[in-house]
């Protein structure tokens, strides 16, 4: 599992994929000890296939918890990552 500093102010999700069409709703959400924290959703507007990123931001910093980035299409949840801020 990934670690991070208390006060990290931007979590950056590095990714691929493929098979996605222009248009799909998608959605990313950070949760925070098991609450949603922060998210968004979105239409799909880049290739089919290939690699991206996306950040969450805080102004004043993270605290420390036990986090979990969650990206879904529709409502159905296509990958997931999990870290620790200390």
């Amino acid at each position: 599992m990934t670690t991070s500093a208390a006060g990290v102010k931007r979590i950056y999700l590095f990714f691929s994929y493929r098979g996605l069409e222009s248009g799909v709703a998608w959605t990313r959400v950070l949760y925070r000890n098991g609450a949603p924290l922060q998210g968004s959703s979105l239409l799909w507007s880049l290739d089919g296939e290939g690699s991206s990123y996306f950040f969450f931001g805080s102004d004043e910093g993270y605290p420390a918890g036990k986090y979990r980035v969650e990206i879904r299409l529709g409502e159905t949840v296509v990958n997931l990552f999990e870290f620790v801020v200390e």
